[in-house]
């Protein structure tokens, strides 16, 4: 494949510098959602390296060996342990460590554009100016990691049959490897580079010898585990995600719709250039579905459990914005159908199945539709729309001119993830000023980011089957969090309260219909309009409260 797009080093250089240029302003962001597993793992790895979950982690309700809770692979968590020999484990400087894999993915992105044929500096700025992305990288969690396995992994792998690299075939399947102990969606890889050789070389060759690479470390994997917990935890993370899906039992209708707004509102880039993109006839048609869904939307039941309704009236404004962005994830989906339809080449087929597999693996397999899930088909949607826009002969400034609202709402939606993490930090600190004469006997509901700073300060989250609560002592809850519930009326009451004002936009909010890392909070990963405040309340108990294992046979 010869490309028309090969790139200057000068480019490459540029997506680098505004890589780190734009995750700055983010190195203090407090650790949020699923980072504190991550860095009890690494903290474990410390402790233990060949016993990398052997520890009890509270992050249900009640304590658990965190090899049952965790279902990610231990490469990212080996990682942070490495780094923390050198840096520590303040935010700063994680966050400072966790620049690489941002860039490596920007980097791998232009690459692998350049070879494609597609504008590389546009293409790698597209994947780096949409929201999940620059939220994913302000994270010390796998994703952005396993994005840059994941180009590299492609780029490796076209350059070794395309140029008879056989060196460069087994890096690819080494990277394989790799991507999948980062998170077990790199498995996804081994579909994709049987495809695109297939396809390509229309006959086996040393590429198979290559792929036997990840297959046996993954063997090994699966069995070391089993030998350490009992149980496969590469087994164990499928069989996870099956059972949380059946026991939702969301309809295929549903899944469709909150997918498709998923893919478009993180797609976001994509809705700035679909006027460059497509002709004026499909982006009418494009404005007509979104307003006919707009009218039968209504008439839907829930989304993955959240009412269109409240209290009788309709949530317009949730509404147009599912409707909007629905429409964007189908023109996202299209717009890698019609690059095959032109072109019927390999790489045209690797980005379809990139994208489309993706799509059907966050919408309809992954135990929730989340953000982190759509993550992984960015780059070959940014390159596809680089690819239609070079075929336009459109100048530069018109094919980059997009990016710059798509580069704000990106980091609205990032710093609005950034200020729900400061607000549980300084909720924690300002217990800690209050209360923290008293830790032993105050107690708190909720995970995430708060709970790591609320065990930080020596306060012990509530154990629904073991804990005791005398008289006098106090439990925190925050509203905005998961793990939390009701305790008895009876033997509490409301002793402080204090909430933080909502921002601009909402990335897990019900009441908003924003659920950026669970489609179980709301069928967008953001929204404008209906936030509520972040509150965070302080009960006394009145009368001892104790909470006992309850038999799961008993009624």
């Amino acid at each position: 494949m010869t490309s028309s797009h090969t790139g200057r080093p000068t480019g490459a250089l540029l997506i680098l510098v505004l890589t780190v240029t734009a995750l700055l302003p983010f190195l203090q962001k407090p650790f949020h959602v699923d980072d504190p597993l991550f860095l009890w793992s690494a903290e474990q790895i410390v402790r233990e390296p060949l016993d990398f979950y052997g520890t009890p982690v509270n992050w249900y309700g009640m304590e658990q060996p965190l090899h049952e809770v965790t279902k990610n692979p231990p490469l990212v968590p080996f990682a942070i342990a490495a780094a923390s020999r050198l840096v520590g484990f303040s935010e700063a400087a994680l966050h400072a460590v966790f620049l690489a894999p941002a860039a490596a993915a920007t980097l791998g992105t232009w690459f692998l554009a350049a070879r494609l044929g597609a504008p590389p500096t546009l293409a790698a700025l597209t994947l780096l100016f949409s929201p999940v992305f620059l939220t994913s990288a302000t994270s010390v969690m796998c994703d952005v990691p396993l994005l840059a396995c994941f180009v590299w992994t492609i780029f490796f792998w076209i350059r070794g049959l395309e140029d008879r690299r056989t060196g460069s075939l087994f890096a690819a399947g080494l990277l394989v490897a790799v991507a999948a102990l980062t998170k077990y969606f790199g498995m996804a890889l081994l579909p994709l580079l049987v495809l695109f050789a297939l396809w390509r070389e229309r006959r086996l060759g040393i590429w198979c010898v290559a792929l036997l690479v990840p297959l046996v470390v993954l063997a090994a994997y699966q069995w070391g585990t089993f030998e350490l917990y009992g149980r496969g935890l590469l087994s164990d993370a499928a069989e996870y995600a099956g059972t949380k899906r059946a026991d939702e039992g969301e309809g295929l209708l549903s899944q469709t719709l909150v997918g498709l707004s998923f893919t478009g509102a993180c797609a976001a880039p994509l809705l700035f250039f679909l006027p460059r993109l497509v002709s004026w006839r499909w982006f009418a048609a494009g404005a007509g579905a979104a307003g006919a869904l707009l009218l039968v939307l209504p008439a839907f039941g829930p989304l993955e459990g959240n009412p269109l309704r409240v209290a009788g009236a309709v949530r317009w404004g949730l509404l147009v914005q599912i409707a909007l962005h629905a429409v964007v994830g189908v023109f996202a989906l299209g717009l890698a159908f019609t690059d095959f339809v032109r072109r019927r080449s390999a790489d045209s087929i690797l980005l379809l199945a990139w994208v489309t597999g993706s799509f059907v693996f966050a919408a309809f397999v992954n135990w929730t539709i989340n953000a982190r899930s759509i993550l992984p088909l960015l780059p070959a949607l940014a390159i596809g729309i680089a690819r239609r826009l070079a075929g336009r002969g459109a100048g530069k400034l018109v094919q980059l001119a997009p990016l710059v609202p798509a580069a704000a709402l990106a980091f609205v939606v990032a710093s609005e993830d950034q200020r729900i993490a400061e607000n549980a930090q300084r909720a924690a600190a300002t217990l800690h000023a209050r209360y923290g004469a008293y830790a032993d006997k105050l107690w708190f509901q909720g995970h995430w980011g708060f709970q790591y700073y609320m065990q930080e300060h020596g306060f012990r989250p509530l154990d629904q089957g073991r804990s005791r609560l005398p008289a006098g002592s106090r439990v925190v809850r925050q509203l905005n969090n998961t793990g939390s519930f009701a305790l008895p009326p009876e033997h509490v009451r409301g002793l402080a309260r204090f909430e933080v004002p909502p921002g601009l936009a909402a990335v897990m909010d019900p009441r908003a219909g924003a659920g950026f890392y669970t489609s179980l909070w709301g069928p967008l990963p953001f929204a404008f309009g209906g936030a509520r405040a972040d509150r965070f309340s302080v009960f006394e108990v009145l009368h001892p409260i104790a909470f006992e294992l309850r038999n799961e046979e008993t009624p």
